[in-house]
């Protein structure tokens, strides 16, 4: 079973919440929002599922597998990875790879940039090179999120 941390409980948030919470194959185990009003429903509808206001504490949780961020357009990817300690990467969306490769040098990553010819390819090669307490975060549409989760 997979276990899913979102971030973002505003706009697509209770959307992506209700319908993990539907699949067998995953369990929301954890939501962050930065607007901690947001979070009292979430502790009605699903007791078992944790809150934060804090989008790193969510990604460094024991017991999330997958991150799923859904946040405003104004609030960017690079803001909340660089809340996580990740690398920060913005960008718009559908970033071609030689877009993002450039991004990810600007970003100090040193490490070789790999191209895959879909998210299945990506996530089997980021699992076999993840080491047990490693967290792989998916980003992107609901097709991306999809294709990953169908991968594991």
């Amino acid at each position: 079973m997979i276990r899913i941390g979102v971030i973002g409980y505003g706009y697509w948030g209770p959307n992506l919440v209700r319908n993990f919470a539907e699949l067998q194959s995953a369990r929301v185990t954890m939501v962050a929002d930065r607007r901690g009003e947001r979070l009292g429903p979430i502790e009605r509808r699903y007791p078992s599922v944790r809150t934060t206001t804090d989008a790193s504490e969510l990604i460094h949780a024991a017991d999330v597998d997958a991150v799923v961020i859904a946040t405003p357009v104004g609030l960017t990817l690079a803001s909340m990875l660089a809340a996580a300690s990740a690398l920060p990467l913005g960008g718009p969306r559908g970033a071609d790879t030689d877009l993002l490769r450039a991004a990810f040098l600007r970003a100090g990553v040193i490490e070789p940039v790999s191209v895959f010819p879909d998210v299945e390819h990506a996530f089997s090669a980021a699992l076999e090179q993840a080491q047990p307490d490693d967290k792989i975060v998916v980003f992107g549409s609901f097709y991306t999120v999809a294709a990953a989760l169908h991968a594991r």
